[in-house]
């Protein structure tokens, strides 16, 4: 059952994960050919795959359609770690919203995502 916690977002700014800025991006381009791919992850705290796919974006676009193709979530996907994920979820936007964060609301028929 929705919790009335869905209806926020947790948005960029709290997701807990890193983002690449399109200026690291553009960094990382830079330096294509003049330092390794190990290197560079390690230089900007990302992982070499993270590396690869900027300096070979047609091979991540590739990559993106064949995932969405195969659709391999469908395959792997254990309700009790589903639910305790959620669980986690809407914990954090709990925390966020007790501490007065601004968080904000999921327009009807929105997803998530980039």
């Amino acid at each position: 059952m929705p919790s009335k916690l869905d209806k926020y977002r947790v948005g960029r700014n709290h997701d807990g994960r890193v983002r690449v800025t399109e200026e690291i991006r553009e960094s990382i381009r830079e330096l294509k050919g003049k330092m390794t791919q190990r290197d560079v992850a390690e230089m900007f705290g990302v992982s070499r795959r993270t590396v690869f796919w900027i300096w070979n974006p047609e091979a991540y676009d590739e990559y993106k359609a064949k995932r969405k193709e195969e659709k391999p979530w469908r395959k792997y996907y254990e309700t009790k770690k589903h639910t305790e994920y959620t669980r986690r979820h809407r914990d954090k936007k709990r925390e966020l919203l007790a501490r007065g964060e601004e968080l904000p609301v999921r327009i009807e028929g929105e997803q998530d995502g980039n």
